[in-house]
């Protein structure tokens, strides 16, 4: 072999390696996993996480843990699954849907590490890891389990879909409220806040306005909720029962 044949293959070989360092350096998937937090829960842990979809609406299918043999999605509403519409985010969140590990190998001291294994139907298998924590996560409310009584406020749901994009319209009226961004140093007022934005059981997100966007869902039935909630994130109620409202879609094949 002459000497500018093994230049050229020298370069071409560097050039080849690169690019698959690059590759293997890429994501193989659109389902980006963070913010992910394990916390003590009843004889287990229960795990916080924010899933976001930078692709096609996707279904989570199941998730698993080489450190736990029994893992399960708490919260989610009976008989539908956590989805991920097109390009948006879910929250595994205390307000909403969260995992429950059980029968956990080994000691849960703070700071251990547990892997997790997501499995999606469209984006297949996607790996991360928890982290055992004792204190509260970003998903977990300081004044969760608290409700702010009240009997002059009510909210209606209602969402559209659009043909062209196949994305939701989602429009909340209210009576006796008035939606309002966070104000730095200032608490509650009385009929002021926020709405929590759920999918099938699983939180979406806040809205600080009456309307939002939701981007395409997979196939079937769905359903969209809404709460509304004071500025420090205590539900409004009616007696024990929250204000909400709920809308049940159908997605054609």
């Amino acid at each position: 072999m002459n000497t500018r044949a093994g230049i050229f293959i020298l370069i071409f070989m560097g050039v080849a390696a690169v690019g698959g360092w690059f590759a293997l350096g890429r994501s193989q998937h659109d389902i980006l996993i963070t913010d992910v937090v394990a916390e003590p829960f009843e004889d287990g842990l229960r795990v916080f996480a924010r899933v976001e979809n930078e692709g096609a609406a996707d279904r989570l299918l199941g998730v698993e843990s080489a450190a736990a043999s029994d893992v399960k999605i708490a919260g989610i509403t009976e008989g539908y699954q956590v989805v991920l519409p097109k390009g948006g985010a879910a929250l595994l969140a205390e307000d909403g849907a969260f995992l429950v590990l059980r029968e956990i190998s080994g000691p849960l001291d703070l700071g251990r590490i547990l892997p997790l294994a997501f499995r999606f139907e469209r984006a297949g298998v996607v790996r991360t890891k928890a982290r055992v924590v004792g204190t509260a996560s970003a998903q977990v409310l300081p004044t969760a389990g608290r409700l702010e009584p009240v009997d002059n406020i009510s909210v209606s749901l209602d969402v559209t879909r659009r043909p062209s994009s196949g994305d939701w319209k989602i429009t909340v009226s209210t009576e006796g409220f008035t939606f309002q961004e966070p104000i730095e140093d200032v608490g509650h007022r009385p009929g002021f806040g926020h709405a929590h934005l759920y999918l099938n059981g699983v939180k979406l997100g806040r809205l600080y306005a009456p309307e939002a966007e939701v981007g395409a869902l997979p196939s079937g039935p769905h359903v969209l909720s809404v709460t509304l909630n004071t500025n420090d994130h205590r539900p409004y109620a009616n007696g024990r029962i929250p204000v909400r409202s709920e809308q049940r879609i159908e997605v054609p094949r």
